[in-house]
């Protein structure tokens, strides 16, 4: 397909050089004595009877699309490679969020859980990815961390290292089939607070 643009660009590019410097050698070779207008009735009768033919109008219709179609596949494959772009990013950060997560929980298998105020940074973080994530198409959980967070680490680690892997590989079909299932056991599974009881937090809102 490379090949194919590269020949109709240059077609294209051809024909308006053409155009541009018709009126230059026209005006040069009447300087050396050659009346180029006599030339005009025999390539109009030659246009008239090229554009009336069966395979010049074919091969008309083939030039343009082969035109449109080098375009098109230029433009997709910017598209694609932008949008490949996209997913690899959003796989790495969703697999760096499993690791830190997974580092995180450590702490509380060791019993020193850490401050509100870093849990509240992971969850930050977990919350910008699920973002991303859901912009491919692919369900989130988006659960609560206050009423139970070392339930919130684990489960946001395990949905992390099932969906990172599958859009690193461009699975996507399947990361939106298996994030919907593992969203939806999640959020069943996931506690939430009573009405009454206030949220863990430390943050002065003002």
């Amino acid at each position: 397909m490379g090949k194919i643009f590269r020949f109709v660009l240059l077609g294209i590019t051809s024909a308006f050089m053409a155009m541009f410097a018709e009126p230059f050698f026209s005006e040069l070779l009447r300087r050396v004595g050659v009346d180029t207008s006599a030339w005009v009735q025999p390539a109009m009768a030659l246009m008239s009877w090229a554009t009336s033919t069966p395979w010049f109008q074919f091969l008309t219709v083939l030039f343009m699309g082969a035109t449109i179609g080098a375009w098109l596949d230029w433009l997709l494959r910017k598209v694609d490679a932008r949008s490949s772009d996209v997913r690899v990013v959003v796989a790495q950060r969703l697999a760096s969020l499993g690791k830190d997560l997974e580092t995180l929980g450590q702490f509380f298998d060791l019993n020193s859980p850490p401050s509100i105020a870093q849990l509240e940074r992971y969850v930050d973080q977990v919350r910008s990815v699920e973002i991303s994530v859901s912009k491919l198409g692919v369900t989130v959980p988006r659960i609560s961390y206050e009423a139970d967070p070392i339930g919130y680490i684990d489960r946001m680690r395990a949905y992390a290292s099932r969906i990172a892997p599958l859009i690193a590989d461009g699975h996507i079909a399947e990361a939106k089939r298996i994030g919907r299932e593992i969203s939806e056991k999640i959020r069943k599974e996931a506690p939430t607070l009573p009405t009454s009881q206030p949220k863990l937090t430390h943050r002065n809102h003002g």
